[in-house]
C-alpha cells in the first residue's frame, strides 16, 4: 500500500513538473511570436524599401523615355552621314546656350538630343546613343556637384584600409611633411591615385616611391623635394606644377603634359620621356591625349591633326586657329572653349560637349564653314 502511495506521489510530482515546463514553453513561444512580429514590422518599415520603390519608379520612367525615343528614331532617314550629324550637333548645341530661361533650356536640350539622333544608320548604335544621352543629362550635374575631400578624410579612409583612390578629388589637399620626410613613407603605402584630381595639392617632402599617378590632374601641384622614384606619371597633367628637387629616378613620364611654367628638377629634360609641351603653336600631330585634363589650356594655333583627344577635358581651352583635322574628339568636354577659326575637317565629334563654346569661323567635319 505504501509503495502505491509513493508511486502516485511521484507521478503527481512528475505531472506538475511537466505542466510547469509546458507553461514556460507557452510563455517563451508567446515572447518569440511578439519578437518576430516586431522584427517583421521593423523590416517592412525600413527606409530602404522607400528608396527601392523610388528607384524602381525612376527606372520605369527612364525605360518609358528610352522606348519613346526609340520610336522617334526608327522612322528617321537612314541615309544621313556622320558628317551631317556633326554639323547639326555643333549648331544645335551652341543654340542651346543662348541666354534663355530654365524651361527654354530644357526644351532646347531635348531638341539637341533629337537632332543628334538623326545621323545614325545602325539601330543598335542608336539605342546605345540614346542611353548615353540620358546618362549625360544626370551625370553632368552630379559631376559639377562633386566636392574635394579634406586631407583628414583622405587619411581616415586610408587608415580604414582603403588603398584604391582612383578618380578621387584631393584638390588643394595638404600632404606635405617638412618635419619628418620618412613618416608618410611609413603611413602611406601602395596608393593608387590614377585619374585623381590633385589640382594645387601640396606634396612637399612626400615620400612614396612607385606611386601610381597615371592620368592624374596635378595642375599647380607642389611636388618639390618629393620622393617619386619609380612613380607612374603617364599622361599626368603637370601644367604649372612644381617638381623642383623631386626624385624622379625610374619614374615614367610618358606623354606627361607640361608647359613653360612647370618646374622640373635641375638637369631633368622631360623631352627624353616623350612628354608634351603645351604652348601656343605647338605641334602635337598624332599624339595620344585621350582622357587628358587640359582645362583652360592655351593651344592657340596648335597643330593637332590626327591627335587623340577622346574623353579629354578641354573646358575653357583656347583652341582658336588650331588645326584639328581628323582629330578624335569623341566624348571630349569642350564646354566654354574658344574654337574660333579652328579646322575640324573630318574630326570625330560624337558625344562631344560644345555647350558655351565659341565656334565663329569653324570649319566643320564635312568641310563647310560654320555660320
Amino acid at each position: 500500500m505504501a509503495e502505491q502511495e509513493l508511486d502516485i506521489t511521484s507521478l503527481s510530482a512528475r505531472v506538475e513538473h511537466l505542466e510547469a515546463e509546458a507553461n514556460l514553453r507557452k510563455k517563451n513561444i508567446s515572447w518569440l511570436k511578439n519578437y518576430l512580429d516586431e522584427l517583421k514590422q521593423e523590416f517592412n518599415s525600413r527606409p530602404e524599401l522607400g528608396q527601392l520603390e523610388s528607384l524602381q519608379g525612376i527606372v520605369a520612367q527612364l525605360t518609358e523615355q528610352v522606348a519613346s525615343l526609340q520610336q522617334r528614331v526608327l522612322p528617321l532617314d537612314e541615309t544621313k552621314t556622320g558628317e551631317t550629324l556633326a554639323t547639326v550637333e555643333i549648331a544645335v548645341t551652341e543654340s542651346a546656350n543662348t541666354d534663355t530661361d530654365e524651361s527654354e533650356g530644357k526644351e532646347t536640350l531635348l531638341s539637341t538630343q533629337q537632332a543628334r539622333l538623326r545621323g545614325f544608320g545602325d539601330e543598335e548604335f542608336k539605342a546605345e546613343r540614346i542611353m548615353l544621352l540620358l546618362d549625360r543629362i544626370y551625370a553632368l550635374e552630379e559631376e559639377k556637384q562633386k566636392q574635394p575631400i579634406s586631407t583628414e578624410e583622405f587619411l581616415r579612409r586610408y587608415n580604414a584600409g582603403e588603398r584604391d583612390f582612383t578618380e578621387i578629388n584631393l584638390a588643394g589637399a595638404n600632404l606635405s611633411n617638412p618635419i619628418d620626410r620618412r613618416s608618410y613613407r611609413r603611413i602611406l603605402q601602395n596608393l593608387n591615385l590614377t585619374k585623381a584630381n590633385l589640382t594645387g595639392a601640396n606634396f612637399t617632402y612626400f615620400d612614396q616611391s612607385h606611386l601610381n599617378l597615371s592620368k592624374a590632374n596635378l595642375r599647380g601641384a607642389i611636388l618639390s623635394v618629393a620622393n617619386l622614384q619609380g612613380a607612374s606619371l603617364v599622361q599626368a597633367n603637370l601644367l604649372e606644377a612644381n617638381l623642383e628637387g623631386a626624385d624622379l629616378q625610374g619614374a615614367n613620364l610618358l606623354h606627361v603634359i607640361y608647359n613653360l611654367e612647370t618646374k622640373f628638377p635641375q638637369g631633368f629634360d622631360p623631352k627624353t620621356m616623350e612628354a608634351y609641351l603645351i604652348a601656343p603653336g605647338i605641334v602635337l600631330q598624332k599624339a595620344n591625349l585621350s582622357g587628358a585634363d587640359l582645362q583652360s589650356v592655351d593651344l592657340r594655333g596648335a597643330t593637332l591633326n590626327d591627335v587623340n583627344l577622346c574623353q579629354a577635358n578641354l573646358q575653357g581651352a583656347k583652341l582658336c586657329g588650331a588645326n584639328l583635322n581628323s582629330a578624335d574628339l569623341r566624348g571630349a568636354n569642350l564646354q566654354d572653349a574658344d574654337l574660333s577659326g579652328a579646322d575640324l575637317t573630318k574630326a570625330k565629334l560624337a558625344g562631344a560637349n560644345f555647350q558655351g563654346a565659341r565656334l565663329t569661323g569653324v570649319i566643320l567635319p564635312n568641310g563647310t564653314l560654320y555660320n
